[in-house]
């Protein structure tokens, strides 16, 4: 696995597990579950020899949303598909894998709802570089857990 791939599938499954929103344990075991296949599956896809890319490109003659959108309707996390009515699990799913796309693959500002300490609890409470510069101004061990980012 390339360190972006590793980096990748570090972030969405930390997210998954440490995302501080209501959830059942049941339902967090099956976002874990889900989240980590489906980063799996992206670098599957990608191939050893290609890189992810982000959300809106192309990897392996698909779009990376195509690939997601495909997979929550296959599991039936998706109740609609191009009316962008989406299941709840199949939302945090998604929030997961793209938040980790735009930090870890390519920066962007397209996911909402995460906090500094979701994204410290997903690396064990210290934020690596490669996270905390992606934010302006940068993230440090000063910014409140509380305060929220876009990912």
């Amino acid at each position: 696995m390339s360190e972006q791939t590793d980096r990748f599938r570090q972030l969405a499954v930390g997210l998954a597990t440490n995302w501080d929103i209501p959830m059942t344990e049941a339902r967090r075991l099956k976002l874990i579950s889900y989240t980590s296949d489906l980063a799996d599956h992206l670098i599957y896809y990608a191939g050893d020899d290609e890189k992810l890319c982000d959300w809106d490109s192309r990897v392996g003659g698909d779009y990376v949303c195509d690939i997601v959108d495909n997979y929550l309707w296959d599991r039936r996390l998706i109740l609609e598909r191009r009316g962008e009515t989406v299941g709840r699990l199949g939302n945090h799913v998604s929030c997961c894998i793209r938040a980790a796309l735009d930090i870890a693959v390519s920066a962007s500002a397209g996911v909402i709802g995460f906090t500094v300490g979701d994204f410290r609890r997903a690396f064990g409470g210290e934020l690596p570089e490669w996270v905390s510069q992606w934010f302006e101004p940068g993230l440090t061990s000063d910014t409140p857990d509380t305060d929220g980012v876009w990912a």
